[in-house]
């Protein structure tokens, strides 16, 4: 089979711009593993139960709580779902703001030393952040109300 020179330029061509339109289209991003969504659906429960939630990495509090719950009783759940609807949107955000590396503990009493949980964002929950615009959205992954 004989292949003239404009056949074979059209088919360099052809080819070249298939090679660059896949190059320039960025990838899908990694999903994130069972366990980041199993971590993200704790840190999501407890910051939704009322707990304070910081970054130990920057210091910052990503998650006021309720404070005390001493002699609440059943009331620090009713306090907890009220500041809740307020806070909901504002701990999303801070949760968008976090980067791959950052530590997160819940903050039990005074001290590091007395932590419960602990977590550390990962690339999976990143870009996962990144993907998602409003915390409605986390439903679609298993997160969320």
């Amino acid at each position: 089979m004989k292949i003239t020179k404009r056949q074979l330029k059209r088919i360099i061509k052809e080819e070249y711009t298939k090679i660059l339109t896949e190059m320039s289209q960025p990838g899908l991003p990694s999903p994130p593993s069972d366990s980041d969504i199993r971590n993200l659906r704790s840190l999501w429960d407890l910051a939704r139960n009322g707990y304070k939630v910081i970054n130990s990495t920057s210091g910052k509090t990503l998650n006021v709580g309720i404070g005390n719950r001493q002699g609440l009783h059943s009331y620090a759940y009713t306090l907890a779902a009220e500041k809740w609807v307020n806070g909901e949107k504002r701990f999303f955000n801070k949760l968008r703001k976090l980067q791959v590396g950052d530590v997160i503990i819940e903050k039990m009493r005074k001290g590091y030393e007395d932590e419960g949980f602990r977590m550390t964002w990962t690339q999976g929950l990143y870009e996962l952040f990144q993907t998602i615009k409003r915390p409605a959205d986390l439903q679609t992954v298993g997160i969320g109300r």
